[in-house]
């Protein structure tokens, strides 16, 4: 049952964590998956009744999802061409080599536990193993269609119940299985700390030359009657509020602007602004910036977009 409650609420969050619904073949019983599976149902329809009335637009949603060329289900109906696809799916590596390396691990080590080169001697890897790698491939074959590394993460925690699995697998037995387990252990924590540490650097550098470029335009409006506001850093309210403000007629930015009229937001992706009398165009590259009555708050989820944007910060009373 605690297993179903967490897969369904999974499920109700993110639909691409389907996937998940394969932690049911864990279980030996026939009994116990078919109860599971019934668990899992069950809160998928607890966790989403408050939303029963779009069932049918988040059906569709996911429906144009699979069967159009684009990104969130936009452009053209089509299938996605097989050499982009199986280019995506090369790609995504870079996004998550942990589950690529652990899913190579799986099936490696259940082939070589079935012809009995290696003994699972007090338990039977080759379930957990086999429905580890199972799991971390349809993550994989869903993903690749949008080819967004975030969406990976449902599979994080077989990539950690795998390698638990793995783990205990190589560390027991003769010398020559340890010491290739712990071979193997030890390549896995070089790659993650080569592969991480790098990015790591690189960003921590960004940020500090971020903060020196807030710093200089902090001094430089000491002077001016615009105010600086440090407010979201990541993720702006209409980027919270853009799956839920979709299914919701877009009212919840509606109200957002009813409340607060003199606000204004940059989104990036589209690279405009929103405001409360509607949508203004805005070049990021300097060559066109906003232009306004009075002073407005702008909130934008890049430090180096002020910079580009604000050509004029007399105009405004605060920048988030």
């Amino acid at each position: 049952m605690i297993v179903g409650a967490l897969i369904g609420a999974c499920l109700a969050t993110k639909t691409n964590s389907a996937p998940l619904i394969f932690a049911i073949f864990i279980f030996r019983e026939r009994k116990i998956q078919l109860m599971t599976a019934g668990a899992v149902m069950l809160f998928v329809i607890l966790f989403t009744l408050p939303v029963a009335g779009r069932y049918g637009e988040i059906f569709g949603y996911n429906w144009r999802m699979l069967t159009h060329t684009g990104r969130y289900g936009l452009g053209e109906q089509a299938m996605i061409a097989p050499t982009q696809y199986l280019a995506n799916v090369r790609d995504l590596y870079w996004s998550a080599p942990e589950i690529y390396i652990s899913l190579t691990l799986c099936l490696i080590l259940s082939l070589l536990v079935s012809i009995g080169a290696i003994r699972s001697e007090k338990f039977d890897m080759r379930r957990l193993l086999i429905v580890s790698a199972i799991v971390m491939s349809a993550q994989i074959a869903i993903v690749a269609k949008q080819a967004q590394g975030y969406y990976l993460a449902p599979a994080s925690a077989f990539v950690c119940l795998a390698n638990g699995g793995i783990s205990y697998l190589l560390l027991r037995g003769g010398i020559g299985r340890r010491m290739l387990g712990v071979a193997i252990i030890l390549a896995f924590v070089t790659h993650g700390l080569w592969y991480g540490a790098r990015p790591a650097v690189g960003a921590i550098s960004a940020e500090g030359a971020a903060r020196h470029e807030d710093v200089a335009l902090q001094q430089r409006l000491a002077t001016t009657a615009c105010k600086v506001v440090y407010a979201y850093e990541s993720q702006t309210i209409p980027y919270k509020l853009f799956f839920g403000d979709i299914f919701a007629g877009h009212r919840y930015l509606a109200l957002v602007h009813r409340h607060y009229p003199d606000v204004v937001f940059y989104l990036e992706n589209g690279q405009y602004f929103d405001t409360a009398t509607g949508i203004l165009n805005a070049a990021v590259d300097g060559s066109s910036a906003l232009t306004v009555g009075a002073p407005v708050w702008i909130d934008t989820p890049r430090k180096h977009t002020r910079q580009a944007v604000f050509q004029d910060p007399q105009t405004f009373l605060a920048i988030g």
